[in-house]
């Protein structure tokens, strides 16, 4: 049994041990959506080739790219920053900046906001152009001296829009789209995993540097590509001969995928309004869709005037304040909700709500089959748009008895629930006096410092949590210890994951040191390196 990234799984005995590529690969993935499923495939074997870059005569540039804001772009360059070799992030650089960096530093340079490199006058062309070789320069005047500066490194950017043509030839282009990442990036475990990745990844290049660099000069070429893509695809190509090679035909689809998608025509970031206005209008569309699932409840039908007040009622609902105003009673609202689930084919239609003949006997409104059917085809069922979790801390003591679903207020009362599992459609008197009787699903997210050590926490087929007994604690994935250095303070606390066991982490710092089972081992590793006093462990330990 293997723990990768919060997903708990038994591998068959037969099924091979994922390579470097694979974990990286996973890495992404949790942190971020994807439009292509492969990207996270390519980009991690660049990342690979940045561990090597000075083996190959020419390095691409990778361009992460998106029609729209909040795609996941700087998200996935703060990832590439952690797993990159010797990587350094900037934002609104010079070019004068950027040289003097790659010829002092060497860098692989991450460069986000980089919609200057989209003009076709940009200030950065004649370094751009030529920083993609080996033996590249630029020449500038100081002093009366001409300086030359190198200008090839691996350079990675971000943007909305495309780089202007010649520089996108030179380039692996990213498509990113808005998406819901399978995991919540918290900064200091994202880091922590993805420096550890970093420096197995280096270790691995390192000690296969032979082969990489005999792969590189008897490289027999990729003739299905142009000669620029060929350029540009080798080192990846190179890598995955070494450290994958059974994924080489994997890649030749998706280098020729890739490479072929340039064709389109290229995209400024001032022409991309109407495709931020269309991408916001999906978005709020779906979580529409959604909600109204919610409430409807066991209903045939509901009418627009009862749904308004329902969806302003929802706790997480943007509905009071949508486009400003909200969604308002009558006809106005009304308009809007069928705008926003006319995409999804679903209409209005007239509702009897009295006997024929009475007055106000009709309404219009919503059938809720209609509505599950689109939610099914748009794919939102199962997702959880609406919930918002309740952190609560509890203590480490723990029985199999005590795992259930909590609502917020049972889990103020009760803090010694580990569980966290979506739960039914909660009465009105569960989550509040003025709470409607088809309210929404409510969840609890309980958060144990440390996971007791005679069980482990799992997750099941349906998505919900599970305790399994007899489980010993586990180090974090891709964990590597580091000796204790003389002049540091250290202390120790629970690590917050799935392994259990405790941290030694330096005084204000969230980058662990050392691992250990027990809390009283880790103290005494301390001790032993330091000769701390017990009273001043004690009084450390209690800070």
């Amino acid at each position: 049994m293997s723990s990768c990234y919060g997903v708990t799984t038994s591998a068959p005995e037969s099924q091979p041990a994922p390579t470097i590529i694979d974990q990286v690969q996973r890495y992404l993935n949790a942190y971020v959506s994807f439009a292509d499923s492969v990207y996270a495939f390519v980009i991690a074997l660049w990342l690979a080739a940045t561990h090597c870059w000075l083996t190959f005569d020419a390095f691409p540039y990778l361009v992460v790219t998106s029609g729209t804001k909040r795609s996941g772009k700087t998200r996935l360059l703060e990832l590439q920053s952690f797993v990159a070799a010797n990587a350094r992030s900037v934002a609104h650089v010079s070019p004068a900046a950027m040289f003097h960096i790659i010829q002092s530093e060497r860098p692989t340079l991450l460069v986000d906001e980089a919609e200057a490199f989209s003009s076709p006058n940009s200030e950065f062309r004649p370094l751009l152009n030529t920083g993609y070789c080996r033996g590249q320069t630029v020449l500038r005047q100081h002093g009366g001296n001409t300086v030359e500066y190198e200008t090839y490194c691996p350079k990675a950017f971000a943007l909305i829009g495309d780089v202007y043509d010649t520089l996108r030839d030179r380039s692996i282009v990213i498509g990113m789209r808005r998406g819901t990442a399978s995991q919540r990036f918290v900064f200091s475990i994202a880091h922590q995993d993805g420096t550890a990745l970093r420096d197995k990844l280096h270790e691995i290049v390192e000690a296969k540097a032979a082969e990489v660099y005999e792969a590189a000069v008897s490289f027999d070429g990729l003739p299905f590509l142009t000669d620029r893509d060929e350029e540009i695809w080798t080192p990846l190509f190179v890598i995955c001969a070494v450290l994958c090679p059974d994924r080489i035909e994997e890649l030749t689809r998706a280098a020729v995928d890739i490479a072929t998608a340039k064709t389109a025509n290229a995209r400024k970031f001032t022409e991309l309004a109407a495709q931020e206005k269309v991408a916001e209008e999906q978005e709020y569309s779906e979580r529409l869709l959604f909600d109204i699932v919610s409430v409807i409840g066991d209903r045939k039908h509901i009418t627009t005037a009862e749904l308004i007040p329902l969806l302003r009622e929802i706790p997480t609902s943007p509905w009071r304040k949508f486009r400003g105003a909200g969604l308002k009673d009558g006809i106005d609202g009304a308009m809007d909700i069928a705008a926003l689930l006319s995409r999804f084919g679903v209409s209005p239609k007239t509702l009897r709500i009295a006997p024929k003949g009475e007055k106000n006997s009709t309404a219009k409104g919503y059938d809720r089959q209609a509505l599950q059917d689109a939610a099914e085809h748009a794919g939102l069922i199962g997702r959880n748009l609406v919930t918002q979790p309740v952190e609560v801390p509890i203590t480490p003591s723990l029985s199999l008895e005590q795992v259930g679903t909590f609502t917020p207020d049972e889990a103020e009362e009760d803090k010694s629930g580990t569980v966290a599992t979506p739960g039914p459609a909660l009465e009105p008197a569960a989550i509040g006096p003025e709470a409607s009787a088809t309210a929404v699903p409510a969840q609890v997210t309980v958060t144990v410092y440390p996971i007791v050590l005679d069980t482990e926490v799992e997750d099941s087929v349906d998505g919900t949590q599970v305790l399994r007994e007899d489980c010993t604690p586990r180090p974090p994935a891709n964990y590597v210890p580091k000796p204790l250095k003389p002049g540091k303070n250290y202390t120790v606390r629970p690590i917050p994951s799935s392994g259990g066991g405790h941290g030694i982490y330096e005084v204000g710092s969230d980058i662990l040191w050392q691992w250990h089972a027990d809390k009283d081992d880790a103290w005494d590793e301390i001790t032993e390196v330091f000769e701390l006093p017990e009273p001043v462990r004690k009084s450390i330990e209690e800070m």
